[in-house]
């Protein structure tokens, strides 16, 4: 399945991050930084650091994908 995502977003045109052919024991197909400058000792800033990346890249995709999908 992730093959298949991958190569939409390939022909889509995406480029807000870089994309990852997936491989056996690969299924990620987006390289997208969540946190940054982080440490592990705090756990509470770190989830809220991933939280909020995610959910940034959540919209960035959505929008894409909408905008794809609309043309």
């Amino acid at each position: 399945m992730g093959k298949r995502y991958w190569g939409l977003l390939r022909q889509a045109g995406y480029n807000q991050h870089p994309l990852s052919e997936p491989t056996t024991g690969n299924v990620g197909i987006v390289k997208a930084a969540l946190a940054e400058d982080f440490s592990l000792a705090d756990e509470a800033r770190l989830t809220e650091q991933l939280t909020q990346g995610l959910l940034v890249f959540e919209r960035e995709i959505v929008a894409f994908l909408s905008a794809v999908d609309a043309s």
